[in-house]
């Protein structure tokens, strides 16, 4: 039989630290598994938030692929006023679509559009009855009638009226000094929607008494006065061409121009804008496009490597800090030591979606006037790092004498028959692009549903930790069992050695421990 250890803390019965040996049988059983577990875990925990990184920026590159997609985004046009003021203090405002042609147009506010308002000026009192009929309010081409009673105040007509014809009509109580007052204001601007009031009182006359003093139209008005005329804007475009509109807005006045007028200019007075094609926020769009996919490369990037040491400098397995002098093996195994990976360097995915996106980029594009052209034609190429650079040169160049191009280059055209029906079609670059991270990003695409898969296997991880506790828990309790049993039998041997010892002391010819 081998011989026991030495034990330090005796037990009761044995002299055994039981807790010490159990503990440690335990520990052998429980600490490898744990400590796996725990690291493949925390490697998944660590792939998770990886992947969540990587479809935030992937997410941030396809708002500036959305836009790029967009046929309006190359069809910006931009405005600037001969006067040299700040936007804010012109007397109207001007956008340009795709249609506008450039040129320098002047421009002459003399009117702005109006709502018609209306307001009573008789005295009344906030309680007092206002007459008997029926109003009928006509305001454009709708007509409202309202039934007013022989008690209703003011305030109850005003209630009647914004709740028959409050889309198109707002009324409101104004207090005095003198008493309540009624006013009436169209909801729209411009003269063909003028408020018209016809009543029909309970006596059958109209005068100045009872509901008639509400009646106004072109031919009677007893008591209401007219606070703001109704009135449609009008301009002058280049001196003698007017135009008018029943808002302060003029659409197709200049063909694709927007015209929004905010104050009348002095009579005689004008100003002059320039519109032309907004080259600088194309370019802005498109460095925000190699900023976004640069920003991804670069969580790629981190995500992926594979030869950095502990301090993210990069590990080379044929020289050591001297280029010159090749590593012995054991420099060589200790360097092999201190690499480190990313936490998804071994994953096909992230590699395949990399290697589509950079073959898209690469792809050349056929644009409606058949001219072959790719990315590195605008200025934009990919550097030996894989990401992005804007050759500014080249970007100037095509801004300047390909904009059509630059525009089919990203979001591809249409061509179209005689009727406007589409009869064929070609992608850009942008919408490629975007269907490929759309894939990748979106919700239940293939990264969640990669990150869904890692979650799955932390919860059977999890799962196996807790059956694995509950083992151990079992395995811990026989141990103590089996040591009890041998505290207890080491105790009553212990016993019966005493006795035995004893009983041999007191057998005749025996000598005794004194003797």
């Amino acid at each position: 039989m081998a011989d026991l250890p030495t034990i330090s803390v005796p037990g009761i019965g044995s002299g055994l630290d039981v807790n010490g040996i159990v503990q440690g049988l335990v520990d052998v059983r429980k600490v490898p598994f744990t400590e796996r577990n725990d690291a493949k875990i925390a490697t998944f925990n660590n792939q998770i938030s990886g992947i969540g990184s990587l479809r935030s920026a992937l997410s941030e590159w396809q708002t500036t692929l959305f836009e790029l997609k967009l046929d309006n985004t190359f069809n910006q046009r931009s405005v600037t006023f001969a006067n040299g003021k700040e936007p804010e203090e012109q007397k109207f405002t001007v956008t340009g679509d795709s249609s506008s042609t450039e040129g320098s147009y002047d421009i002459e506010v003399m009117q702005t559009a109006q709502a018609h308002k209306l307001t009573s000026n008789f005295a009344i009192g906030e309680f007092d009855p206002v007459g008997e009929g029926t109003m009928d309010i006509t305001v454009g081409s709708e007509t409202y009638s309202i039934e007013v009673s022989a008690t209703d105040t003011l305030k109850d007509v005003k209630d009647k009226i914004n709740d028959i014809a409050g889309e198109s009509i707002s009324a409101t109580i104004v207090t005095t000094d003198s008493g309540v007052n009624l006013s009436l204001a169209s909801k729209n601007t411009g003269e063909a929607n003028a408020i018209e009031i016809a009543v029909t009182d309970v006596d059958g006359v109209a005068d100045a008494n009872g509901l008639s003093r509400l009646q106004y139209d072109t031919n009677y008005s007893a008591n209401m006065q007219e606070t703001s005329a109704a009135q449609d804007a009008r301009i002058k475009i280049d001196g003698f061409l007017e135009v008018s509109s029943d808002t302060n807005k003029f659409e197709g006045a200049i063909e694709g121009v927007t015209i929004s007028v905010k104050e009348a200019h002095p009579a005689g007075e004008s100003d002059t804008f320039n519109l032309s094609l907004d080259k600088e926020s194309t370019k802005e769009k498109i460095q925000s496009f190699v900023d976004a996919y640069n920003q991804m490369m670069t969580v790629v990037d981190n995500l992926t490597f594979i030869n950095r040491d502990g301090s993210g400098n990069v590990v080379d397995s044929s020289s050591s800090d001297d280029d010159s002098t090749a590593l012995t093996e054991e420099e060589r195994e200790q360097q092999q030591m201190e690499r480190e990976k990313g936490v998804l360097s071994s994953d096909a995915t992230i590699r395949t979606m990399i290697n589509q996106f950079r073959a898209t980029l690469s792809d050349p594009v056929t644009t409606s006037d058949g001219t072959t052209m790719n990315l590195s034609v605008l200025g934009i190429e990919t550097q030996t790092d894989g990401t992005l650079k804007i050759d500014e040169t080249k970007l100037d160049d095509a801004l300047e004498n390909n904009f059509q191009q630059i525009s089919e280059v990203f979001s591809g055209f249409e061509t179209k028959d005689v009727d406007g029906n589409v009869i064929a079609s070609s992608d850009g670059v942008a919408d490629k692009l975007n269907n490929l991270v759309r894939e990748y990003e979106k919700f239940g695409g293939i990264l969640q549903t990669k990150s869904s898969s890692f979650s799955d296997s932390i919860e059977k991880l999890n799962t196996e930790q807790t059956n694995f506790d509950e083992m151990i828990a079992r395995y811990e309790a026989q141990l103590y069992n089996q040591f009890l049993y041998l505290d207890t039998i080491s105790a009553q041997l212990d016993n019966t050695s005493s006795y035995l010892e004893q009983q041999f002391k007191n057998l005749p010819g025996v000598a005794g421990s004194n003797d």
